[in-house]
């Protein structure tokens, strides 16, 4: 090579250099990027015959390798992330609750027209002989999903006896009874009062009511409102069915953030006001509340609500929901043995708040949300899983310990809706009320209570 050549070829591959070392150096798509690699062709070259001399071009060769060093570390990232994500149900979790979220805002929440429906209840009859059972077992049953339809509904309180349930959890709106906070709805305390008499004479179903579901009016007041809004709810069910209920639960998931009515610090205040008008009316009077465990420090906010309730509550309920609304890279049953070991742990100890105190499974519940994945099969097959996690409490804990065994639920709230899986819990197909192959099992599994 002549002297000029070699002095051109350096000056091009010097020039190469300084283009390599730019911030874009695999971009081509533009007019300087392919000017760029035009000039740069006789600087490949050069680097071909200065190989014995890499010094001359250590910087390209290093920044390239840089570049994918990067890209490879950042791709290896994301997919650790994303596979971490999908072992431990965190894409499930937070796509559940996405779509459940936006089904909640779309839903129609029209008030039902209790003056029509209440006296409907009259026409009717039991529609099966019930059996005196004993059974721990209990069922979640919400009739808004069948628009309060008095037939509906005494069609769905048989099929909860046909199950062997002893109990029925059933809720009386806040929003229904008491639609602005104040004024008293008498139609629909009518409809109310017939369906706990159904459930109790008829059925033989003890009921759980549930005081919770407040109007709009009432969640979006100032908190000193809220709380006297809550103590005229709550005297008006104690003083209308302190003669017909035993067990009441207060409030719905207080460590929820989507079913908050008051903030986890005041709602022991509002725990200890309801049990204490609630065993005004009714002395013998069992309060309960429930905690959503496997929510985040749900331990924690478990033991402050207990301790700072004090006396208020008598039973600790918990609700579970492994394989739909746990965060978790557990089997079912794994993550059954594991509550279980938190709590007799907890009870054994007599400085937990817990110790000696009942304990109650309010609820739990598989989703068929999803065809083919989370079908009935596999509803069946944690039913199962639930039939021997509860035996094995039982032997830890015994039945004084273990008093309730809630399955939520008994009818899907809309058996058409995609993916959403609160609208997916139940044994009975919404509307038709066909059976699903779970309904079957939870008869076993009551029978066993």
């Amino acid at each position: 090579m002549g002297p000029d050549l070699k002095e051109n070829g350096a000056r091009r591959s010097a020039n190469c250099v300084w283009r390599w070392r730019g911030p874009s150096p695999f971009t081509f798509g533009s007019a300087s990027s392919a000017s760029l690699w035009v000039r740069g062709q006789d600087g490949i070259l050069e680097l071909h015959r200065q190989v014995a001399e890499p010094h001359h071009f250590a910087v390209p060769e290093f920044g390239r390798q840089t570049l994918t060093e990067r890209r490879a570390l950042i791709l290896g990232a994301v997919g650790v992330a994303g596979l971490t994500a999908w072992r431990y149900r965190l894409l499930q979790v937070a796509g559940y609750t996405v779509v459940a979220g936006m089904r909640r805002k779309v839903s129609n929440d029209r008030p039902p027209d209790f003056q029509a429906l209440a006296p409907q209840w009259s026409a009717l009859k039991p529609t099966r002989t019930h059996l005196h059972v004993r059974s721990r077992g209990m069922i979640t049953y919400h009739p808004w999903y069948d628009d309060f339809d008095p037939v509906t509904a005494n069609n769905c309180l048989a099929a909860t006896a046909e199950l062997g349930a002893g109990y029925i959890r059933l809720d009386i709106r806040w929003k229904d009874v008491l639609p602005d906070g104040r004024g008293t709805n008498e139609a629909a305390w009518t409809w109310y009062h017939q369906y706990l008499l159904a459930a109790r004479d008829w059925y033989g179903l003890e009921p759980l009511i549930v005081l919770y579901n407040p109007p709009k009016t009432v969640l979006n007041s100032p908190l000193f409102d809220r709380l006297a809004a809550w103590s005229r709810y709550v005297d008006e069910v104690g003083s209308r069915t302190g003669h017909m209920c035993n067990i009441y639960q207060l409030l719905n998931e207080p460590n929820n953030p989507v079913f908050k009515v008051f903030p986890l610090e005041i709602a022991p205040a509002a725990i200890a006001t309801g049990a204490k008008i609630l065993r005004h009316y009714n002395p013998d009077s069992q309060i309960t509340i429930n905690v959503l465990a496997g929510l985040l420090g749900w331990h924690t906010d478990l033991e402050k609500l207990v301790r700072a309730s004090g006396s208020a509550i008598d039973i600790v309920g918990l609700d579970y929901y492994p394989g739909t609304w746990t965060v978790s890279s557990n089997s079912d049953i794994i993550n059954w043995n594991r509550l279980i070991e938190q709590i007799t742990t907890t009870r054994a100890s007599k400085n937990s708040p817990l110790y000696g105190r009942p304990v109650a499974i309010l609820e739990t519940g598989y989703a068929t949300n999803v065809r083919w994945c989370r079908d009935e099969e596999q509803q069946v097959r944690f039913l199962k899983d639930l039939g021997r996690a509860m035996e094995s409490l039982d032997r830890q804990i015994g039945p004084v310990g273990l008093v309730l065994v809630g399955i939520h639920e008994l009818s899907d709230a809309d058996t058409h809706v995609l993916l959403d899986p609160e609208a997916h819990f139940g044994l009975l197909a919404s509307r038709t009320l066909r059976r699903k192959r779970g309904f079957e099992v939870t008869k076993e599994l009551f029978r066993a209570l």
